[in-house]
């Protein structure tokens, strides 16, 4: 059996949750002059409280320590001013940057708070635990630019669909999606 009602909308309580981040859980190369990126799910639950104690640019509720045994060690190197924290809201994403390099081959940890809020006051993970990425840096900093790695419809194809419903780039290093928008990447037709 089985019982029908009636939906009238109502508020999102999803949780808002870390869809995507750089670096990525264990990753042992991460450049020590890198900036840190949090995605978050499009959407209500996404849309993060940037400020106050429950704001994701607070440096109470963001940590970036080093760790040992799996576990954070030291203090927190983003409280004081040790790291610039900016709220993208068109990419729901959070950029961390570190004010000074990080110390090279090191085990680190960033943590978000379970105390952060979206704007429907809904906590991180529904309250029930810290977000944490373990990773270790890399001998030295990395000065490289980066480069287009994949393209489709591949370079200089003939014949693509006038309907085509994407084109899709890949780069050879993680990216700022703030820095992506139609004034910095071009299309072109022949």
């Amino acid at each position: 059996a089985f019982q029908t009602s009636s939906f009238s909308g109502g508020t999102n309580t999803t949780p808002p949750f870390v869809a995507n981040s750089f670096p990525n859980q264990g990753q042992f190369d991460v450049p020590t002059n890198a900036n840190f990126i949090f995605g978050f799910p499009s959407g209500n639950s996404g849309d993060m409280v940037t400020v106050g104690t429950d704001g994701i640019t607070n440096t109470t509720n963001v940590l970036l320590q080093t760790a040992s045994g799996g576990a954070p060690t030291g203090v927190n190197i983003c409280a004081s001013g040790g790291c610039t924290l900016t709220w993208d809201t068109t990419n729901q994403s959070l950029k961390i940057d570190p004010t000074l390099n990080l110390a090279t081959s090191t085990d680190h940890v960033l943590i978000l708070k379970k105390n952060l809020k979206n704007a429907q006051n809904v906590q991180l993970n529904g309250g029930m635990n810290d977000f944490m990425v373990f990773f270790r840096t890399s001998s030295g900093t990395d000065t490289a630019a980066p480069t287009v790695s994949f393209t489709n419809p591949a370079n200089a194809a003939t014949r693509v669909l006038l309907g085509t419903p994407e084109v899709l780039v890949q780069f050879s290093k993680s990216m700022d999606s703030s820095t992506l928008s139609t004034t910095t990447i071009y299309l072109f037709t022949d």
